[in-house]
């Protein structure tokens, strides 16, 4: 049993570590990952450049101070000599194809501003009115413009009290932390289990199984397969996750990458490393009994999206459990299998819950592992050798009583 066992993990394993698919989905991930790291600050950036650079006009007092405050931090003042009467886009393309320009004059109570925006949708209008209320303070009550700006500019320390995280940077960090992980999670589970059915199904078609079966025993095969894609699946876990850290730090994507490091503690590896385990074996032995079900590959689609529905599930709540880990759906979700990989994993990052619920998640997994594992080796050794009709439910429910 063993030695079949060992001689189908290292079959299997190097088959798929050196077959097309495997390289290219890995290489795609590397590259989608390395996209995704950089992309929000290149977007930003586009963003900033094409929003930030603005005039303004009006009295030269008014203006001076207006400039001064707008030109602090937000934005590129861009110089206007003179704002004509009738502001156009050939107007705002000639300065600098400024986003917008701004009209600043004293009023009775304070200050009056107009923006003449070529596109007022995107035009930053709450930074130019925060960036603004002093200035508009200052006019109204007399008070200097310095001391207005001095006695607005509020450092609120946030520091927790008694929970997981000590400072919000920490916690920011964790929780960037944790949605990298679950996706990687989730897009791991799916992708190799997908991948896993359609070497069972196309194993089965071709009648290569038959062959298999005659020097190898069902269970020894299917545990093999489940194992070297498993441990495949730990190969691309680690690939992408070094491609991250790498490309995210060179790009300045990870600002703190000595904070990122410090949320990453053991405990979290041993952690997400065993809800990965038992989570990626629930989903790896469901998809390969079900596909030993079909006839045709064409079939695949049906048998699939039934096994997919729990892990989108599961994703989405494990998003809504980084905001609200305590909630009631979050914590009773956090212990079913087939979402507690998800969901506690999430929990155990963002919130400071007792280890016996995460005990007990692990333990109900395995559970659930124990009753899937016998499940899906009489439904896999009963599917894998009917050709040309899908078994009768009859006969699966007499195979599995057996």
């Amino acid at each position: 049993m063993f030695a079949d066992l060992g001689l189908v993990f290292v079959a299997e394993f190097v088959r798929r570590i050196r077959s097309r698919p495997f390289m290219i989905g890995t290489g795609i991930g590397v590259l989608m990952i390395g996209v995704f790291a950089v992309l929000p600050a290149l977007m930003e950036r586009g963003v900033s450049n094409s929003s930030n650079h603005i005039g303004v006009g009006g009295a030269s007092a008014v203006r001076a101070q207006a400039e001064k405050l707008l030109g602090a931090d937000d934005f590129t003042i861009v110089d206007v000599d003179t704002a004509p009467s009738n502001v156009t886009r050939q107007f705002l393309k000639e300065h600098d194809n400024i986003a917008g320009l701004v009209m600043v004059e004293k009023a009775e109570h304070g200050l009056r501003a107009i923006a003449y925006a070529d596109d007022p949708g995107t035009f930053p209008v709450e930074r130019v009115a925060r960036d603004l209320s002093t200035l508009n303070i200052a006019l109204g009550t007399g008070i200097p413009t310095q001391l207005v700006a001095h006695l607005r500019a509020i450092r609120i320390d946030v520091r927790g009290v008694g929970g997981r995280f000590d400072s919000a940077t920490r916690a920011e960090a964790t929780r960037g932390v944790t949605l990298f992980l679950v996706f990687i999670l989730y897009l791991i589970t799916l992708l190799n289990s997908q991948m896993l059915m359609a070497s069972v199904a196309e194993e089965k078609t071709s009648r290569i199984a038959e062959l298999l079966v005659a020097s190898i025993s069902p269970s020894a095969l299917l545990s093999g397969k489940v194992l070297a894609t498993g441990l495949a699946g730990i190969l691309q876990l680690v690939i992408w996750s070094l491609t991250e850290l790498f490309v995210g730090t060179k790009a300045g994507a990870i600002e703190n990458f000595q904070t990122l490091v410090n949320a990453i503690t053991p405990e979290i590896v041993v952690v997400f490393l065993i809800f990965f385990v038992v989570g990626f074996l629930e989903y790896s032995l469901l998809f390969a009994a079900a596909a030993s079900l079909i006839s045709r590959t064409e079939d695949l689609g049906s048998f699939t999206l039934p096994l997919v529905l729990p892990v989108i599930s599961a994703f989405v709540i494990a998003q809504f459990a980084l905001e609200a880990p305590n909630s009631q759906t979050v914590v009773v979700t956090s212990f079913i299998p087939l979402l507690s990989p998800f969901v506690m994993f999430t929990r155990f990052m963002v919130a400071t819950i007792p280890l016996w619920q995460v005990g007990v998640a692990v333990l109900l997994n395995v559970a659930a592992l124990a009753v899937i594992a016998p499940f899906a080796g009489k439904l896999y050794r009963v599917g894998l050798l009917l050709y040309g009709r899908t078994p009768k439910l009859s006969q699966i429910w007499a195979v599995l009583r057996s």
